[in-house]
This record gives structure tokens, C-alpha cells and sequence, in this order.
């Protein structure tokens, strides 16, 4: 679904005496200078900081006079992708350099040219086009964060749902052939390598970022595509597995599913339902093993696992059955850190 801004006040067209009082009394938060939003009530943390980038794009658009579009990860963001920034920064390209006026807030990225083909508009703020997102990101971004965009950004153009697998794919197939398509027009330029790899192996049947994460730790090492969101059907039972290895005689199964720690947590009008999540993924373990395949085994991953992809690699390819042959992709390798500079 697609966020919407809420609404920003500016000291430009209310003055700041108007202003003065409710920033005072806390009920206006600053965004950047000269720009405020109402406090919202509150929610979640990922929420939260959400509307500020989304506030902070509303602030930025009041102030920008020259031609510019928001763009990479925060065009994602505005297009209802999942991202997984390093900083909230707004992303903008523009035609001209900005020289001295930049501000910390803002990352930007100078291109010759905006093309009217390449922009669109979204909750009335200037974007990039969802293809030109998609490329953007694929080209720019660390490989991995490239892949979260792109896994989310085939997942809603494509349409993706693993009922319908084979309607879904091939719809899939024919965005990636158009994507890969434009691509190609580009030429040999910086990314463009890059950007075909992250292509080549995204899925929208990745069903949240840190998924993608996985997906790319163990391609990177060059381990074997897992099929995200197998169907595992058993009697009247209809499983989703978050990734998975098959034989390739279908003897032995691997699953690897990732346990975000939020669905561990009870809620405070139910503290059962912790329990009762564990019990439920238990049990859906346990019949996967007895039914699924032969040979199953089980690898489970958190938020804290992600931090060392690495180390995932390697229980990974500890956990599959016999010799695997490895694929190398330095293309999805991790690139040394740099410091961010536009493009």
C-alpha cells in the first residue's frame, strides 16, 4: 500500500510566531529547519520512523525549486516497497549539482536529464517511475539492500501470490524480461552488472525484507537458489516454507525459516499468545518432518543471525544434505564500504 505524507507546516507559510506556541508545548515536532508535523499518537517504532522520512519528503518538496524527483530507496518507500536503509536521508536526483547548498538531511544524486517517462507522481510528491526505481536501486545499492527493494518491488508490480504460483510467475518473468530490457538501453555503465544479478535472482514471492536478506547471504556464497515460499501440502494442511532446498530427486528437503521476535511477544490483552505461537510453529515443524520428505532438517534464523551473513552461509550450506556444488555470483558479493556520494 502505498504511505501518504501527513501534513507539514512551514515557518515559509505560517511564520513562526503562529507556530511558536504549539512548538512549545510539544505539539509540533520539528522535521528539518523551517519545517514541523503535528505528533502523531503512538505506534510502532517501524511506523514512527516511516511517517518522519515521509514528513521529511513533504519538507523537502516545500523547499526544492529546481527539477528533482525523489528517487532509490526513498522512491521505494513512497512506492509501498520495503527498505532498509543505513540512514534516513532523504534520496533526491536532480539535473543540477548542487554545489554548496546541500544539506545533511539529504543525499543527492545529479543526473543529466529527468525525462517526463522516467516520473510520476505519488500522494502529490515528484517520483521516479516504479521501472526506474527498480533500476536505480538494483544499480546504486549494496547488493543485499538492492535485493530487499527489488524482491518487494516484483512482489506488487507482478502482482505475486504463492496460491497462485504459476499465474504469479509468469507474470513475474515478464516484469524481470521488461526490467532486464531497459537495463540493456543503458549500456555498459556503473552497476549495470550488479543490477543484472540482483534481477536475475529476485523474487516476489519473498515475503518480507529479512527473507531477502537470507535469500541473498546464501547466493552470495554461491550456494544454490532456495525456492522462496515453497508450498508444503500435507492431508488438508497447506504450509509456506520461507526458504527451501530440494534434492534434486526430491529426497531430502531443507527449511529455513527466519523468527522475527515480534510474533514471540504477547499481547498485553493476550498473554497466552506467545504460547500459543510457539505451540502452532511446533506443530507445523513437527508435521513437515514426518510427511514432507524422507530426509528433512530445519534451520532457523533471527534479526541478530543477519548481522553475520557469513556465518548464515556457512550453517547453511553445514545443513544440506551431501556435497554442494558452489555457484560463484561476485556480482551479489558485499562491496567494501564506502562513503556515500551522489551519482
Amino acid at each position: 500500500m502505498t504511505p501518504t505524507p501527513p501534513p507539514v507546516l512551514t515557518t515559509r507559510e505560517h511564520g513562526f510566531a503562529a507556530l511558536r506556541p504549539a512548538i512549545r508545548s510539544g505539539e509540533l515536532t520539528r522535521l528539518r529547519r523551517g519545517a514541523y508535523v503535528w505528533r502523531a499518537a503512538e505506534r510502532e517504532p517501524w511506523q514512527e520512523r516511516q511517517d518522519a522520512i515521509l514528513a521529511r519528503c513533504a519538507a523537502v518538496a516545500a523547499r526544492f525549486t529546481t527539477r528533482y524527483a525523489f528517487s532509490h530507496e526513498t522512491a521505494a518507500l513512497l512506492h509501498g516497497w520495503p527498505v532498509t536503509t543505513l540512514d534516513d536521508r532523504i534520496r533526491v536526483t536532480q539535473t543540477v549539482n548542487p554545489g554548496g547548498s546541500s544539506t545533511p538531511d539529504v543525499l543527492r544524486h545529479v543526473r543529466a536529464d529527468l525525462p517526463d517517462g522516467d516520473l510520476t507522481t505519488v500522494a502529490g510528491l515528484l517520483v521516479t517511475t516504479p521501472d526506474r526505481t527498480v533500476l536505480d536501486c538494483a544499480r546504486y545499492l549494496p547488493p543485499d539492500r538492492g535485493l530487499v527493494v527489488v524482491d518487494g518491488a516484483l512482489r506488487s508490480l507482478a502482482r505475486m501470490s504463492p496460491h497462485r504460483r504459476a499465474e504469479s510467475e509468469a507474470r513475474q518473468e515478464a516484469t524481470r524480461s521488461r526490467l532486464l530490457g531497459q537495463l540493456a538501453t543503458i549500456g555498459p555503465a556503473r552497476g549495470t552488472a550488479r543490477a543484472r544479478a540482483v534481477l536475475a535472482v529476485a523474487t516476489g514471492f519473498a515475503a518480507t525484507p529479512p527473507e531477502s536478506r537470507l535469500r541473498w547471504a546464501a547466493l552470495a556464497a554461491g550456494l544454490p537458489e532456495p525456492v522462496a515460499q515453497l508450498p508444503i501440502e500435507i492431508g488438508s494442511r497447506l504450509f509456506f516454507a520461507d526458504l527451501a532446498w530440494v534434492g534434486d530427486d526430491g529426497g531430502w528437503l531443507l527449511v529455513v525459516e527466519f523468527d522475527g521476535a515480534v510474533k514471540y511477544i504477547g499481547d498485553e490483552t493476550d498473554p497466552a499468545q506467545a504460547a500459543r505461537v510457539v505451540a502452532a510453529e511446533k506443530e507445523r515443524e513437527d508435521l513437515i518432518r514426518r510427511h514432507a520428505a524422507p530426509l528433512v532438517r530445519f534451520e532457523r534464523f533471527t534479526t541478530a543471525d543477519l548481522s553475520d551473513p557469513t556465518a548464515v552461509a556457512r550453517r547453511l550450506r553445514a545443513a544440506l544434505p551431501g556435497p554442494v556444488r558452489l555457484s560463484p555470483r561476485p556480482a551479489l558479493r558485499p562491496s567494501p564500504t564506502r562513503r556515500a556520494r551522489s551519482w
